[in-house]
């Protein structure tokens, strides 16, 4: 190698660390996220007709109003009312949602820093290490995040990395960027999908049987038009970010191998 790039190396291995942790906190993140979603979806009553049950007395007058008792749930052996339950479901959700979307954009940002270290090494010397891309080096350094997918695509290609990787023919080309494409679409609505419903249902869930939202001592207002808006905000920012680096990874295949999430 024409220069000696130790510094910058010896950079880029400690980014890869600090993003390895990350993307562990980020999976973890999510599959807390999403066990607590499916527990709600699953909780959800079937039938609105069996969430209450009216209790009539023989003895009460006519214009009594009918004593309405809500659903309870079992969890883990400890009973809790329905309202309640997803009211509490609601406030988790949207804490998961703020920590899962902080972590996933620090592990943007640090993927970034690890390019922009790159960078400094010029293109033609980053095939000189050890006769590995600095690229291909990164992808099998890290641990992967729970939304990355590329390497499934990837294999298509076989034994070819970069540089050869670039020389494949424009049929392998467009198979691996169609494949891609479905992956990451399968893996988004899932990755998304089961946040969104989870919140759906947790929110219509903490409405009692009387039309009132339990929200254990939260001004209503503030829980309406703050708390719920900041989750709605943020999957759209995880899907919007996501679905911009779909498109950039789409435009690396076609033209030739690029960075890949």
């Amino acid at each position: 190698m024409p220069k000696d790039y130790k510094n910058e190396l010896e950079t880029i291995d400690k980014l890869l660390e600090g993003y390895s942790n990350q993307s562990k906190n980020v999976n973890k993140i999510w599959l807390s996220l999403a066990l607590i979603c499916i527990v709600t979806i699953t909780s959800f009553p079937k039938k609105t007709s069996t969430s209450t049950s009216v209790l009539n007395d023989s003895t009460c007058c006519n214009n009594c109003d009918p004593i309405i008792e809500p659903d309870k749930i079992e969890i883990l052996g400890f009973s809790i009312h329905s309202d309640t339950y997803f009211a509490l479901a609601t406030i988790l959700i949207i804490v998961f949602l703020i920590a899962f979307t902080s972590s996933n954009s620090q592990l943007i940002r640090t993927r970034l820093l690890i390019t922009r270290i790159s960078k400094n090494i010029p293109e033609d010397d980053q095939y000189k290490i050890e006769n590995i891309s600095i690229r291909d080096y990164v992808d099998a350094m890290v641990v992967s995040s729970i939304n990355r997918v590329a390497p499934i695509a990837q294999m298509l290609q076989g034994k070819k990395f970069l540089p050869e990787s670039n020389s494949i023919c424009r049929f392998m080309k467009w198979l691996h960027a169609i494949y891609y494409l479905i992956l990451k679409a399968l893996s988004m609505s899932v990755l998304y999908g089961v946040p969104s419903y989870g919140l759906y249902v947790a929110f219509i869930g903490s409405f009692n049987a009387h039309g009132y939202m339990q929200t254990f001592g939260i001004p209503t207002v503030l829980y309406y038009y703050f708390f719920v808006p900041i989750a709605i905000l943020l999957l759209i920012q995880l899907i919007v970010v996501d679905l911009v680096y779909t498109i950039i990874n789409l435009g690396n295949i076609l033209r030739k191998q690029g960075e890949n999430k």
